[in-house]
């Protein structure tokens, strides 16, 4: 294990479901420490009689939905105001923001839905998103709601029902999880180009 794995365990046995909180809260906003691991880890700890499993996945779901919720209304509120103060910014962004309003109104469930679950990792830029478009929050928190229900009951069931060996297998998970953020980039960057080289295309014909 690495300094930092190390570190993160420590620290939740020191503090509990606060410390898993927080991280929880921090990841859904876009700031990688970890929490996925430790909500894993946690699981083991619950089989190990240190946390009622029950107790323990009802703290983890609320803190997943508070994450999700202050994620949102940050940029709600707070997104739309800052790229206001920058005219040529909001310029280049406004079309964008637009486009993604537009998609949120077809496709906005789905997509709130699995990202939170089996899609974590993309899940605070879709908030972000949702909450800069400004997408319904009811809908929003609602289907965060169900993702977020898979989301803590697969990652505190493996931890559970792996017990001892849940290090390795909390690693193989995290690592999956990097490796579709970067297949899901990689898909962006060659739709983008593509959008890009068909607007060239008819540009110059």
């Amino acid at each position: 294990m690495s300094d930092f794995v190390i570190l993160l365990i420590e620290l939740f046995r020191n503090y509990n479901v606060l410390f898993l909180g927080a991280l929880i809260v921090l990841q859904n906003n876009g700031i990688p420490v970890g929490a996925n691991f430790l909500v894993i880890v946690s699981g083991a700890f619950a089989y190990a009689g240190e946390f009622n499993l029950l107790a323990l996945w009802g703290e983890v779901w609320f803190f997943t939905l508070l994450g999700d919720s202050l994620s949102y209304w940050l940029w709600r509120k707070g997104g739309r105001n800052l790229i206001a103060k920058y005219p040529r910014i909001h310029a280049r962004i406004e079309p964008g923001i637009e486009r993604a309003n537009n998609f949120f109104d077809k496709h906005g469930k789905i997509t709130v839905f699995f990202t939170r679950f089996p899609l974590s990792a993309m899940g605070p830029l879709v908030n972000i998103s949702a909450g800069t478009s400004r997408y319904n929050y009811k809908v929003f928190v609602a289907y965060a709601l169900l993702g977020e229900f898979l989301w803590v009951s697969f990652n505190l069931g493996v931890g559970y029902w792996f017990g001892d060996s849940v290090e390795q297998i909390a690693f193989i998970i995290s690592q999956f999880g990097e490796l579709t953020v970067l297949l899901l980039i990689l898909f962006v960057i060659v739709y983008l180009t593509r959008v890009y080289l068909r607007s060239k295309k008819k540009t110059i014909s």
